[in-house]
């Protein structure tokens, strides 16, 4: 496998590396401290998570499927060592950078508003408010949705 797809794997699984250490780090400090466990510290992480490292992801993983013309040939933008539209580069692109664009594009944004919005009469309650509040505190309950629209 070509670096440039190891470094794409290795991000995209950095990501669940964090949020590991940090729940292992929570673990242990409730242990320790023995302070009551509150899980939604971990489900308000991996929001937080997402959101920091999406915009970086993708980027990266657009540059791996954008080409740029150099002479004859065509090479990815990302690095001109790798030429575009070889039996190679689809592989890579169509099995590995697609559906993890897909991933990071689609599918954590729709499932994070999809809990959200399942819980849209709820949201003036503790335990949404914990979970999800970073998302719609500053919105009244009609436009909770809002900051998908600013973020996606």
């Amino acid at each position: 496998m070509p670096l440039i797809y190891t470094s794409l794997l290795i991000s995209n699984f950095f990501g669940l590396f964090y949020l590991c250490i940090f729940a292992i780090g929570y673990v242990a400090y409730t242990f320790i401290v023995k302070f009551k466990f509150r899980f939604y510290i971990i489900t308000t992480s991996c929001m937080y998570l997402i959101i920091f490292l999406q915009p970086d992801l993708v980027s990266t993983m657009i540059s791996l499927i954008s080409c740029r013309q150099i002479g004859e040939d065509f090479f990815i933008l990302n690095n001109v060592s790798v030429e575009c539209y070889t039996e190679q580069y689809n592989s890579y692109t169509y099995g590995l950078v697609v559906p993890f664009l897909l991933l990071w594009i689609l599918g954590f944004p729709v499932i994070m508003f999809a809990l959200l919005f399942m819980r849209r009469t709820e949201l003036e309650k503790i335990e949404v408010k914990n979970k999800f509040g970073f998302l719609y505190g500053e919105y009244n309950q009609s436009t909770f949705y809002w900051e998908f629209v600013k973020i996606y």
